[in-house]
């Protein structure tokens, strides 16, 4: 996913925001590519708000995050697991996203295709700002 981004969009920052526990993790998701970065470690929540308030563009599957993203405003393709139908799938008030949706309890189930999909769409929704200069763009919140 990382590296199909990449190619699309090179002057695209990428930043993977993680839990402290998964550090190694993301350095080792980050580790092939020299200019996608992995985040500070956050050890509160107004932290982790403070990284998340300077994304242009999220996508995760951390309902904390999209809460956030909401708040500031800031695209979103959000990742959700619903095996139980009979809850509402929230979607984030007010600002721009993608919601995609698996109904078995593994969010590897969500394509990768279907998640650039979503990352380009919105991209091409932010004009209009093409995505090629997005990473010129200043962040600006409500």
């Amino acid at each position: 996913m990382i590296g199909r981004l990449k190619s699309a969009y090179p002057r695209f920052p990428l930043l993977i925001l993680f839990q402290p526990a998964d550090r190694a993790h993301a350095e080792e998701v980050a580790s092939p590519f020299d200019d996608v970065f992995v985040s500070p470690e956050t050890h509160s929540f107004d932290q982790f708000a403070a990284l998340v308030a300077q994304v242009g563009l999220l996508v995760t599957p951390d309902t904390s995050a999209v809460h956030l993203a909401a708040a500031f405003h800031i695209p979103s393709v959000v990742l959700y697991v619903q095996s139980n139908k009979e809850l509402r799938i929230w979607e984030p008030y007010a600002s721009v996203s993608e919601t995609l949706v698996t109904d078995v309890d593994d969010l590897t189930t969500i394509h990768c295709d279907r998640v650039y999909e979503a990352v380009t769409k919105l991209l091409n929704a932010m004009q209009p700002h093409s995505p090629a200069n997005l990473i010129d763009l200043p962040r600006q919140h409500a």
